[in-house]
């Protein structure tokens, strides 16, 4: 069977739904994943990353950031593409990630539209007239679909008034293997405290709540994704801060298995709705506890005994790390990668294709 996921994110990022979908998809079949354009005269590279999962990388004269604000551009832009693409019929199921491709039915019809944020009026810089061509593909997208996935209930309500075939899905987790984690897990250290935090690093990130546990004698925090010139200079204790960079697969498994707690903070003023934490399900995938913010879309989610803790404000965070790093032993390790398993990306695929009748 063959796959086409559209998005428009780089496939060389921090691991996102995407991301996870096209390689569990690969053990189905082969794997088609276009990611945003690059600038330059219009053209489609090929790479091979596996031999069931290809990288399409189109380039185009225009940012990808510009070009999808733009109502005419952004429609030439999917016009080019999709006619590049419409070979690949009839024996491709297609899964669009871009809530922007408003002509994908013209070519393929019967897509899947994925849903895994609230994209609309999502950026720093907020235009009310991109808002609005957004909130207007993104209806058009989902309406024309055959079957509309999301991950939380509120994606599910909003996007079930223009498509009624519409079903919550869960993000996943990724398998790592025993011997993985067992190679690289971290050494006994008395008096220290290794917390990792992956992400993009970014004016949303609530650098509060990292100063006040960088406060707790002992503690180093290990910064993971891609970071805003200046994000360093809001951390009062810089010399106990690693950063290192955009980490995927293994790289990034050996770093989560290295670290003792997995943090997720959210400045609840900056989160859209829509906001479910990817980073959770990595992080339990190789043993490690998680401390996040209590977002509405977790409320009716439910973890097992020493798994997940939530926290409702930056001082019940810093509560939540030390009655994590309290009450870490084995067997709560054991339990985590056992449910991070059960709701692995492989199994939400397997769910995924069921509903789209595959």
């Amino acid at each position: 069977m063959n796959f086409l996921l559209l998005t428009f994110t780089g496939w060389d990022e921090p691991p996102r739904a995407r991301h996870q979908v096209a390689q569990a998809l690969a053990r189905h079949g082969h794997v088609r994943f276009v990611e945003k354009n690059r600038i330059g005269p219009p053209g489609i590279a090929v790479t091979d990353i596996s031999d069931d999962l290809t990288l399409l990388t189109p380039s185009w004269p225009l940012d990808y950031r510009i070009r999808y604000r733009l109502p005419v551009v952004n429609e030439l832009y999917q016009h080019w593409l999709l006619r590049n693409l419409r070979h690949l019929q009839p024996d491709t199921m297609v899964i669009c990630f871009d809530h922007t491709a408003s002509m994908l039915h013209r070519y393929f019809p019967g897509y899947v539209y994925f849903c895994n944020d609230d994209f609309i009026g999502n950026s720093k810089i907020r235009f009310p007239l991109v808002n609005r061509y957004h909130a207007r593909t993104e209806r058009h997208v989902a309406s024309q679909s055959d079957l509309v996935v999301a991950t939380s209930a509120y994606l599910v309500e909003k996007l079930k008034v223009d498509n009624p075939n519409t079903h919550e899905i869960h993000l996943g987790a990724p398998v790592i293997t025993d011997d993985f984690i067992a190679a690289h897990a971290s050494p006994d250290r008395p008096g220290r405290l290794v917390l990792g935090l992956m992400g993009f690093l970014d004016y949303r990130m609530p650098t509060d709540v990292l100063n006040k546990l960088l406060e707790i004698e002992g503690t180093e925090l290990v910064l993971i994704g891609p970071m805003d010139q200046g994000f360093m200079a809001r951390l009062d204790s810089p010399d106990r801060v690693r950063h290192l960079g955009v980490l995927t697969g293994d790289d990034l498994y050996a770093v989560l298995c290295d670290i003792d707690i997995g943090l997720a903070p959210y400045d609840l003023t900056l989160s859209n709705r829509g906001t479910t934490p990817n980073k959770l399900w990595q992080y339990l995938a190789v043993g490690t506890p998680v401390v996040v913010t209590d977002l509405p879309n977790l409320e009716s989610w439910t973890f097992p005994a020493g798994c997940v803790y939530r926290a409702r404000n930056s001082d019940e965070f810093i509560a939540q790390v030390q009655r994590a790093r309290d009450e870490d032993n084995p067997d709560y390790e054991r339990d985590r990668i056992a449910f991070a398993r059960e709701n692995s990306w492989a199994n939400r695929v397997k769910d995924l294709l069921e509903l789209a009748g595959y």
